[in-house]
Parts: C-alpha cells; structure tokens; sequence
C-alpha cells in the first residue's frame, strides 16, 4: 500500500492485531505470564541523590540517553537537563507531533477515518475527542543535545503502553509508530532507555473493571505491556540498548476517589509490571517506596524535589550500567 492510498479499516484492524469492543475477554488476555528470569531491581534511595561528578557528567554527556513515558517522565527529563546541561533542538505538539518528529509517514484514511479505539487501549480523554492528538497536555516529545559532549537526550511522549493517538505505516499503535518508526534507526540507536507506561492505563482498566471483572482489567494492562516491551526490545536488540523500566510511582493515599488511579489497583499493576519485566529480562528502577514516602502535588505526580532526587539516581545509574 503506498502512502498515498487510502486506508481500509475493515481490512486493516485485524492483521495489526488491534481488537474492536469487546463482547468477552479474549483469550490471550486469560494466561498469567510466567515468572521465569532472574532480574535486577534498583531502588533510588540505595542509589543514592548524589551530585554527579565533572567524570560522570563527562561519560554521560557522550551518550544517547532516551526516555518514553508520560508526564512523571517529563518532569523527569526536566530535572536531567540541567544536571546535563541539555540544549533543546526540538519539540512537538500536542497534536500530529509523531510524523515530522519521527519522520514516519501519517496514514491516510478512507473517508477521514481514524482506526477504532479498542475497549483494552487508549485513547481516553482529549485524544479521543479530538484525533491525533494525546491525552496527555505536555507529553509531547522534545530532543535536546548534550553540551559537554556529543550526546543525545531524548523525550518520547507515549502515555500508555498500549494506545491508537499516533498510527503511521509501522502500525496503527503509538508503540509501534515509537518502536519501529523510530527507536529502532541506526541514527538513534539509544545506549540505555528508560520508560514507564501506567498512569493512563488505569483509565481503561476501570473501565474493563466496571464491565467485566477486576481481573480482565489487570490482564488485559499486563498484555498490552508485554507486547510494547517486546516492541522495544525488537527496535533496539541490534543496537545493544540497555533497557530498564521504572515504575510507576505511588499514588496520593486518597486516591480512593473518583481517580482511576486507585491505591488498590495501582498495587497491583505494579506487580504485573514486575512480571512482565522479569519475563522479558527487563531491570527495574522501583519507586514505589520513594514516592509512597514523599509529598505529592496531585494524585499521580510528586513535589519537584522527587524528580530531582530521582534524576540524580537514575543517572548514577546509567553511568554504572554502561
């Protein structure tokens, strides 16, 4: 199909393994993933919050230092630059930011037809009313340059781990336009990447939650984030990428609201995430305990000085691994 044809949903869905609404859970979603390797887990505060070295800082700053995840991420990334000296090179929209930040080409759809949002996927707020566009209002991707060396650090804004905000020709998912479309190229090629993917995914899990069962809802999160890990693994197993995940943070302890992020169901997406890790080979950073013992701003997010605290850790840590 060349890219200028118009796209056949009816055709397409299907073969790119997305699901329409669903009438029963669907059968890959009944497994338990098995719990069959060895892994490490890092936790921040035996790392420690360190200042980095002239020496550290030097290493890193000749290194491709890449970041996918949602706002957590973000004000991450944003606590990294300065410690990097980062100066900023690009930055995307809201909205369409995927196709000239990545070069992929946008899929053009019969009729103005944008794939169909499966119930297990994103996405479920803004993106979903205005297509193209992200959930989230400032996880939009943003690359910058390393002063001190000739690195990279990159920010890719994908706020689930299964989503349909950004289809192009490497597949109708977000994950797969990020994995294939860009994380795999030779050009990029990260030396270590980090990424998280939950927060969002508690929108659809309660809603899975609310028409079938509990247990639907967290099987159909482990699923989808065993396949985007597998996608990540794909694009960067020829480049030699260390891969770490890192957690999802702790909820506020009045999260028992009308939040979708619930303490309860937070919990346990942190363990499906272990096990899809430790299936995958995958090391973890664990934050649960850091943020569960810190101030937060809102439900989800901490006060600035955790992801300072963290920035520090998690680069100590890229200087240790690689």
């Amino acid at each position: 199909m060349s890219p200028d044809s118009p796209m056949n949903l009816s055709e397409q869905v299907e073969p790119f393994g997305l699901r329409p609404a669903l009438t029963t859970p669907p059968a890959e979603l009944i497994d338990p993933l098995p719990i069959s390797s060895a892994i490490t887990t890092y936790l921040p505060e035996k790392i420690g919050f360190h200042p980095l070295t002239t020496h550290t800082i030097h290493k890193l700053s000749n290194l491709r230092l890449m970041f996918i995840g949602d706002s957590t991420m973000v004000r991450l990334v944003n606590k990294i630059g300065p410690i990097l000296k980062t100066e900023q090179t690009i930055e995307a929209d809201r909205c369409n930011d995927v196709y000239p930040m990545y070069k992929a080409e946008s899929l053009q759809f019969a009729n103005g037809e944008w794939p169909p949002i499966p119930e297990n996927s994103g996405p479920h707020d803004y993106g979903s009313k205005n297509r193209g566009c992200q959930d989230c209002n400032g996880c939009h991707s943003r690359f910058f340059n390393l002063s001190a060396g000739a690195g990279k650090l990159y920010y890719l804004g994908v706020e689930y781990a299964h989503d349909v905000e950004m289809p192009s020709f490497h597949g109708l998912t977000t994950q797969e336009t990020v994995a294939r479309g860009y994380v795999s190229r030779a050009d990029v090629a990260p030396h270590i990447l980090f990424f998280n993917a939950g927060i969002h995914d508690a929108k659809y899990m309660e809603f899975l939650e609310e028409r079938y069962d509990a247990e639907t809802a967290y099987l159909a999160y482990q699923n989808n984030l065993d396949n985007y890990v597998g996608l990540l693994q794909e694009a960067t197993r020829a480049h030699n990428t260390t891969v770490i995940w890192i957690s999802t943070s702790a909820p506020s302890n009045v999260s028992e609201g009308s939040t979708p992020q619930k303490m309860r169901r937070m919990i346990r997406m942190r363990k499906d995430a272990e096990a899809v890790m430790s299936k995958r080979k995958v090391d973890i950073v664990d934050v649960w305990q850091m943020s569960n013992s810190r101030p937060h701003e809102d439900n989800v997010h901490m006060l600035p000085d955790y992801y300072q605290d963290l920035a520090l850790a998690v680069l100590g840590l890229a200087s240790y691994v690689l």
